[in-house]
């Protein structure tokens, strides 16, 4: 076989391995986003929560960690690149030997070290994506748990604005009947002070709820 030929099979080996090793990259596929009716609609919790963790910058943030550690689990299985190694050797016999090559070597080895930790290294890749994916199943527990705590909140506020806004109603009304008893003589005049101070802390009451 010529110098040349084996020149050539061994470019062809090596090209063949890094098109072997190559990975191909998949980009995350996020939700559609909602229609207009849709996201003008009061939302449920649920939906809060459905909405936080497929929202684009989370969504893809965590696809790509995940991507991430899954390419380095099928990099650990892969054998190390070999290291290969050509040489041309002149003996210099005569001047037409001196411009050719009389004696050439090729070598290919592989370090030990990489081929025989590659079982530990995949191990340790594959405990490291368990890892990443029980960090994100937490983080997006928490980003639930955050959600559903600013919804009861929300709620909670306006729940109490409507019992404070009931409850003004309710001091107007008293106000209005004490000034009426007092008009007529009915009542002392310190009555209707008393109610227009209920009315009062009522009023601001409903304006801290609302706040």
């Amino acid at each position: 076989m010529s110098t040349d030929s084996m020149v050539r099979g061994f470019v062809l080996v090596v090209v063949a391995s890094c098109s072997s090793c190559r990975s191909t990259i998949v980009e995350p596929v996020l939700a559609a986003p909602w229609s207009a009716e849709r996201a003008a609609a009061p939302l449920t919790r649920e939906q809060c929560i459905d909405l936080a963790l497929h929202s684009v910058p989370n969504e893809a943030a965590w696809s790509a960690r995940v991507s991430s550690a899954r390419a380095a689990v099928d990099r650990s299985a892969l054998l190390a690149n070999p290291i290969a190694s050509l040489g041309f050797e002149d003996f210099g016999l005569n001047a037409k030997a001196a411009h050719n090559a009389v004696q050439t070597t090729l070598s290919i080895a592989a370090a030990l070290e990489d081929v025989f930790a590659r079982k530990r290294r995949h191990a340790a890749a594959v405990h490291d994506l368990e890892a990443e994916e029980a960090t994100l199943r937490a983080e997006r527990n928490r980003l639930a748990a955050d959600v559903v705590r600013a919804y009861d909140e929300l709620a909670s506020a306006r729940s109490k604005i409507e019992l404070e806004e009931r409850l003004s109603v309710i001091a107007r009304d008293q106000r209005d009947a004490v000034r009426k008893f007092v008009a007529a003589g009915l009542a002392p005049r310190i009555q209707r002070d008393r109610a227009d101070l209920e009315l009062a802390s009522t009023t601001a009451s409903v304006e801290r709820a609302r706040a």
